[in-house]
């Protein structure tokens, strides 16, 4: 297994030490209203960038179909 480097700046170029620091104080420290809406414009991008899915077929002649399929494996 490949070991990786920790580094002990985050990226806010702020120090931290990773054994020291309490995963509560990191999220304390990061969660900041910047750091939100930051969050919330990317994932709102992300959402309006997915393609358009259509309605699944459930229908018996589909579902039949991959049964055959299946059972020619």
């Amino acid at each position: 297994m490949e070991h990786l480097h920790i580094d002990s700046t985050d990226s806010c170029n702020m120090e931290g030490d990773p054994e020291g620091e309490s995963l509560s104080e990191y999220v304390k420290r990061k969660e900041t209203d910047e750091n939100l809406e930051k969050l919330a414009r990317k994932l709102g991008n992300e959402l309006k960038n997915q393609p358009a899915t259509t309605e699944p077929d459930f229908s018996f002649e589909k579902f039949e179909k991959k049964l055959r399929d299946a059972g020619d494996q």
